[in-house]
């Protein structure tokens, strides 16, 4: 019997790369306890955020999809706090860029930039706001969004946040 768990353990020796004379092979990490192994998700509570020595340097919004039955945005960062627009409407589109500025108010977002457009160019504002929005489609989304620009009417529909 004691020869039989000396070939067992000889057995899983070999198999595990580690028997003598196999040079070849790297030994097998040696394994840590479950407390010991790093956190690889984010603290509870804190998806979506960024990290606090970024807050200023980095645009909580890296991308935003959203409109209604008639327009629609498309807004994605394009490095720091800057971004590019894309706002399209009754078959005409524009493209623009928007910063992003800090509202102070929780779950909500602001973007001010400019609309560029073949009529000249225009001043524009996005509000992004946390919270149940009923689309048009039907579907609940996260976000309401709200755009202003300069000799339009004022644009309101739903869309989400997304992370590129």
């Amino acid at each position: 019997m004691r020869h039989s768990g000396i070939a067992l353990l000889m057995t899983l020796v070999a198999i595990a790369g580690c028997a003598p004379g196999s040079g070849d092979h790297a030994p097998a990490p040696a394994l840590r306890s479950a407390d010991a192994l790093p956190q690889r998700l984010p603290p509870s509570g804190s998806h979506g955020k960024i990290a606090a020595d970024q807050v200023g340097k980095v645009s909580p919004v890296p991308a935003f999809e959203g409109g209604a039955a008639d327009w629609r945005i498309s807004i994605h960062a394009t490095g720091g706090m800057r971004h590019s627009v894309r706002l399209s409407q009754g078959g005409n589109a524009a493209s623009g860029t928007a910063r992003y500025r800090a509202t102070g108010i929780p779950d909500r977002h602001a973007l001010d930039g400019t609309l560029y457009s073949d009529r000249g160019d225009r001043a524009m504002h996005v509000t992004l706001q946390r919270g149940e929005c009923s689309g048009v489609d039907g579907r609940v989304h996260p976000y309401g969004v709200e755009v202003a620009v300069d000799g339009m009417a004022r644009l309101r529909g739903c869309g989400e946040l997304a992370v590129r």
